[in-house]
């Protein structure tokens, strides 16, 4: 066997090196696609879950509004009320965990997610606004106040815009353990004071409507 012959062979062996890898390359960024396009299955049963409680919640703080405070049905659905809160924070956070996953940039949350968010906020703000003025009789000027706040149920929207626009920082912090450790202190010691915060305004609260009864 002469040298060219052993050396047409040598580079045979080199190509089929080369097509093997390149097919193996090849599945593996396949299997990276198909796993990253892989519906999980479990964020649909939270989402199922997680709508039945918004319902739930909705439905038991409606109705609560019309009974007398501290009464027994009163108590019952404060009670079913607490129990089924857990629906918008599994929403939000389901959202982040698939926006953080993904590499989307700033441009496209603005065109592709908060457009289309705020389209429906103006569509739905309209059609609210255009039922009370034809329901409840509302003013011109009420009307159109409505539709600039948007009706008060469509709150999520807005919290759903601003994690949004905040998910391309947070993706950042996510990377550098010692940002992410520093951004979680915070968050505990800013909802740590929240906390006190809120009870320390019932507290004071209760006390001036007491004296204000009392004298």
């Amino acid at each position: 066997m002469n040298n060219q012959e052993k050396s047409n062979i040598n580079n045979d062996q080199e190509n089929k090196i080369l097509i093997t890898n390149s097919n193996k390359f090849a599945n593996l960024e396949t299997n990276n696609i198909a796993l990253k396009n892989k519906r999980i299955v479990y964020f649909d049963w939270l989402r199922i879950l997680s709508s039945f409680s918004v319902v739930f919640l909705h439905v038991s703080s409606q109705n609560k509004m019309f009974l007398p405070i501290k009464s027994h049905e009163w108590k019952i659905l404060v009670y079913y009320e607490g129990i089924v809160r857990f629906g918008v924070p599994i929403f939000l956070m389901i959202s982040g965990t698939i926006f953080l996953e993904k590499n989307i940039p700033f441009s496209i949350i603005l065109k592709k997610y908060i457009k289309k968010i705020y389209i429906n906020r103006i569509f739905w703000s309209f059609f609210y606004s255009l039922r009370e003025k034809i329901v409840n009789k509302y003013s011109y000027k009420k009307t159109f106040f409505l539709f600039l706040i948007g009706p008060y149920h469509l709150w999520y929207l807005y919290r759903i815009c601003a994690l949004y626009l905040i998910t391309p920082f947070l993706k950042e912090i996510t990377k550098n353990e010692h940002l992410l450790i520093i951004f979680l202190i915070l968050n505990f010691i800013f909802g740590f004071f929240s906390i006190i915060y809120l009870l320390f305004y019932i507290i004071i609260q209760k006390t001036i409507i007491i004296l204000l009864i009392k004298y």
